[in-house]
Parts: structure tokens; C-alpha cells; sequence
């Protein structure tokens, strides 16, 4: 088949998949991208990963974000462009798409290529099952019209001792103030989908101070440190408040023991792999 000069031909099997990873990363550096790509079964050469990247760079579906510090890191988003081209396969959100003003603040990227750590230490344990970005969550509770739910950075399906096991993350890197705090408190208990939540941090303050201001919720919550959640995954320690007192445990034992919610799509079941 010929092209018309300056166009490009789209693969549906390895430029969809790759386009959708960026977007729903927001931000990713390259070697993130080379190693997820690889634990996907997307690409198995970093040549080739990085000849399709400059592909879609070259034709404007993806970009360098320049002003982005990552240790000289390249760090890739999507395009307006490439929204528009992915609505065009029908992969359309709510949240994000070739209407909005940005993709992507500057001050949210190291929150997002943290996450993307995250996310892939899960992928190199094995232990993922599946993993709704935050802008699937924001865009599903856009649909739900007024319903009271969260929007927070993941919700995750593992394999744990026991079967399977639904739970959302947030990924905290700087402290709020109290009264945010305390709206995040009702939002947390006022969303019924939600069954359990790991709050995770990379600094010991702050992890104290979430345990303090996020204690009183009565949905259950553990809280940790990311390095560890990277390093042993569902051996990690947890700290899990409970009747006044705090109880030490394993992110394993959390989500085997919380209760279960009443509401079917959060109970531990199988779950078909989806990214």
C-alpha cells in the first residue's frame, strides 16, 4: 500500500499500544518506557523502541518534554495530536483528549515518572493483574454524573496468598494542609467503590504525618514507603491503623484480611489481565 509523502502508518498492534501507554502515563522517561515496553511483550530491542518513538515524535503524536530535570532522561508525553489519532481508534477519556488546554504540568512530573516505577517494579514481580491509571479513574467518575468517588493515581488488582485482590494507591510526594486533609477524608469514606487504600510516600515525616491526619477514616488503609513497595512489593511493611492503635503487617496480610465491601466490583475474585 502506498502513503501519501509526510504521512504515517499507524500499527495497531505496537503504535496504539505504545501511544496508549504515554498518555495514561502522562509522563515517562525513556527508560521507563524501555523496560515496560519489554515486561509488556511490546518490544524486544531498545533499537526498536527507540525507532518507533522518533517516529511519533517526528510526526507530532508525541513530544520531549525539555523542561523536564530527570538526570538527562528523556521524558516523552502525548501531543494533542496524538490524542486526536487515538480517539480516531476509539480509545476516548473524558479526562484527557484533544480538547483539553494540557496534557501535563511541569510540577506533576516527577510525580508521574514515580508512579511509572511503581508501576513497573509491580510488572517485574509478576504480581500485577491489572492497573487503571488516574486518568481512567477521573474519567469513569466523570461519567458517574455526581457520584461521590476519589480520583486517586491507581486502582490495582494483584495476586495475593489468597487469589486476587482490588485496592486504590496514592502516591503522596509533598504535605497538604489540614483542611485538604480533612475533605480527603470524606471523600475517601463517602466513595462506596472503594475497599481498601495504600498510601504510599518516599519520606518517613511524611508518612507520619498522613498516618495522623488519615487515621480516622473508617475505609481501611495502610500506609508505607514507596522504596519499599519497589523493593518487596506485597512483602513490603505497612503500618494500618485500627481501633485507636496501629498495627505493623505486610501489604500481603492487609489486603487478605480487610474487610470486604459490600459492593460485587471491588471483592476478590479473578480478574482478567488489563493495562
Amino acid at each position: 500500500m502506498r502513503y501519501r509523502k509526510g504521512s504515517i502508518a499507524i500499527n495497531d498492534a505496537r503504535d496504539i499500544p505504545l501511544l496508549l501507554l504515554i498518555r495514561d502515563s502522562r509522563a515517562i522517561t525513556l527508560q521507563q518506557l524501555y523496560e515496560e515496553l519489554f515486561l509488556r511483550h511490546l518490544e524486544t530491542s531498545n533499537n526498536s523502541a527507540y525507532w518507533r518513538l522518533r517516529r511519533l515524535v517526528d510526526k507530532r503524536l508525541i513530544e520531549v518534554l525539555e523542561e523536564a530535570d530527570t538526570c538527562g532522561n528523556p521524558v516523552y508525553t502525548i501531543t494533542h495530536r496524538g490524542l486526536s489519532l487515538l480517539e480516531s481508534k476509539g480509545h476516548s477519556l473524558l479526562s484527557l483528549g484533544s480538547f483539553s488546554r494540557s496534557v501535563i504540568q511541569e510540577s506533576e512530573i516527577p510525580h508521574m515518572t514515580e508512579l511509572n516505577s511503581i508501576r513497573i517494579a509491580m510488572l517485574r514481580s509478576s504480581k500485577l493483574v491489572s492497573w487503571k491509571s488516574e486518568m481512567q479513574i477521573v474519567s469513569e467518575n466523570l461519567a458517574l454524573f455526581g457520584d461521590v468517588s476519589k480520583d486517586y493515581d491507581a486502582e490495582i488488582v494483584v495476586k495475593t496468598t489468597i487469589g486476587t485482590a482490588r485496592f486504590a494507591l496514592e502516591f503522596e510526594r509533598t504535605a497538604k494542609s489540614a483542611s485538604r486533609y480533612r475533605e480527603i477524608r470524606e471523600m475517601i469514606d463517602g466513595d462506596s467503590r472503594t475497599n481498601q487504600v495504600l498510601y504510599l510516600t518516599s519520606a518517613q515525616e511524611l508518612l507520619f504525618l498522613l498516618l495522623q491526619e488519615l487515621r480516622d477514616t473508617d475505609t481501611p488503609i495502610a500506609f508505607g514507603l514507596s522504596a519499599d513497595f519497589k523493593k518487596d512489593i506485597l512483602e513490603m511493611p505497612v503500618i494500618v491503623p485500627a481501633k485507636g492503635k496501629v498495627q505493623r503487617m505486610n501489604l500481603d496480610e492487609f489486603l487478605s484480611t480487610s474487610e470486604k465491601p459490600h459492593c460485587g466490583s471491588f471483592e476478590i475474585s479473578k480478574v482478567t489481565p488489563a493495562f
